[in-house]
């Protein structure tokens, strides 16, 4: 294994989650998506986490941004981008959404139909075929 670059946390307190790359705009070169945690203490309510999710260009070597810090999780996959939220006191909330690439921006879009469960939930294979985890 051989190191190719190297970047820091996009702010400080932040803890990596996971790593996932894909080809989310279609360009034929992959990005890459870390999803970091930042873990919020409370006297009274405990600790709860905010998610934030980075997109980042591969070139070359290099890791450049591709816009600003998304609240919550995005995961790449080689047939495109998908995001949920996180709720309070609560890992995942509500449906999972496919990423779109519009005008140099990525934004969520429609609800998948196995978006019901969590993002990690289920790999897909296709646009058709998924594999999922069951109890």
């Amino acid at each position: 294994m051989q190191k190719h670059s190297v970047t820091p946390p996009p702010k400080k307190g932040l803890r990596l989650l996971t790593l996932s790359y894909g080809d989310v705009d279609g360009g034929g070169s992959f990005e890459l998506a870390t999803v970091w945690a930042e873990d919020i203490y409370s006297i009274y309510d405990g600790t709860d986490s905010n998610i934030w999710s980075q997109l980042l260009a591969v070139d070359q070597g290099k890791l450049t941004p591709l816009g600003p810090l998304q609240a919550g999780y995005i995961r790449l996959t080689h047939s495109g981008g998908l995001f949920q939220q996180r709720g309070t006191y609560s890992a995942f909330s509500g449906p999972v959404k496919k990423m779109l690439y519009k005008e140099g921006k990525f934004s969520p879009a429609q609800s998948l139909l196995w978006g019901v469960q969590n993002i990690f939930f289920m790999t897909p294979w296709d646009k058709e075929i998924g594999l999922a985890w069951q109890e």
